[in-house]
């Protein structure tokens, strides 16, 4: 694969001294590499999806989830999955969106969150404390997934956040913008540049 920015090697401070390639590079760089859409899906989906991942990867960031290994996110699905320049020529209308929203993040009492997304789910969406416990997170709360229901899907993922599945069927059926979109998934939230 080819890989825009700096690559460099580090040993991480765990237990097992691991050996880490970091790919450096800017933030919307970053995001057009990203492997979690189909470039069929609507765009106003694509959009929708573009800001949550945006907003997730910068909330990650700014945590302690990955210093030992001196990176910010995880380039598989532990937390996206990043595929690099080769991704790019099959996900044109994913760029669209990208550059369409661009620096667009999801914020819930003017701070930026993270902003969980998954598959499908089995008609309704879960809330940060029925998955992963811990504090309420007023934005991640219980939402109807009206089309998994509809076609009977069975929960893809964790069920936290957007169902992918639920809001390209929405963006295509319903016509809905990508910023309804965000609203509905994320409870009570705004979006800032």
């Amino acid at each position: 694969n080819l890989y825009r920015g700096a690559l460099e090697l580090r040993q991480a401070q765990d237990q097992n001294n691991s050996l880490y390639l970091i790919n450096e590079l800017n933030f919307e760089d970053y995001m057009v590499g990203m492997g979690e859409n189909s470039n069929a899906s609507p765009l106003e989906y694509l959009k929708a999806q573009a800001v949550a991942q945006r907003t997730y990867a910068y909330f990650v960031q700014t945590t302690s989830k990955h210093d030992s290994r001196f990176f910010d996110v995880v380039a598989h699905t532990g937390d996206q999955l990043y595929l690099g320049v080769n991704n790019e020529p099959q996900m044109p209308r994913f760029i669209d969106a990208v550059n369409a929203t661009r620096g667009m993040m999801v914020t819930y009492n003017n701070n930026v969150v993270i902003t969980p997304y998954f598959g499908n789910s089995d008609g309704s969406t879960r809330s940060w404390t029925q998955v992963w416990g811990g504090s309420a997170k007023p934005w991640l709360v219980p939402v109807s997934a009206t089309y998994d229901e509809r076609d009977n899907k069975k929960m893809f993922g964790h069920g936290v956040g957007m169902s992918q599945r639920d809001a390209a069927i929405r963006a295509d059926e319903e016509k809905l913008d990508w910023v309804q979109l965000i609203k509905y998934y994320y409870t009570g939230v705004e979006l800032h540049k």
